[in-house]
């Protein structure tokens, strides 16, 4: 197994996959867990993580996109820092706090799509130094500001998000 478990805590991966699963039963990624593995570009989070420590991902700079599952209450100091090619970031809803620079120097990421909607997002307490995630574009899983024609329709009228909570995009 390419992973240090104890008490629940992944405290560090050893592997060099490119796409890693975290094993199902973790409830927290340790500080420096991940620290500065290069081979990683995705990582597939359990919904048993409900905290992301600091500097868990910090240095993975071919990660590429990451799925914060609803179990994740919290994301530590510099938990993604560095990640320079992360580029796709989904944080499925319950993430309540942000730590200090979690996303500093994630220069690639343009986009973030969120479970929730914007006022759930605007509950979401952001430390110092998150400019770069604060300041993408970000997308919700529904639409608060237009009508929908019939309440069974899953797409919105006017600008066709869609309106479920296990797909979280647009059409083309």
């Amino acid at each position: 197994m390419s992973f240090i478990i104890n008490d629940k805590i992944l405290e560090k991966y050893t592997g060099a996959c490119a796409h890693v699963t975290i094993p199902y039963g973790v409830v927290e990624i340790g500080e420096f867990a991940f620290y500065q593995c290069t081979t990683i570009e995705t990582v597939s989070i359990p919904s048993s993580v409900e905290y992301i420590g600091w500097d868990a991902f910090a240095g993975c700079t071919n990660l590429k996109s990451v799925d914060i599952p609803d179990s994740v209450t919290e994301i530590g100091n510099y938990a993604f820092l560095g990640c320079s090619r992360l580029y796709s970031l989904i944080i499925r809803g319950n993430t309540l706090s942000v730590g200090y620079a979690a996303f500093n120097d994630c220069i690639g990421l343009s986009n973030v799509w969120f479970g929730g909607t914007e006022t759930d997002r605007k509950g979401i307490c952001f430390d110092g130094d998150n400019e770069i995630i604060e300041n993408v574009v970000w997308h919700y899983n529904t639409c608060n500001e237009h009508s929908y024609s019939k309440t069974c329709d899953t797409t919105c009228d006017e600008c066709e998000w869609i309106r479920t909570s296990s797909v979280l995009h647009t059409y083309d």
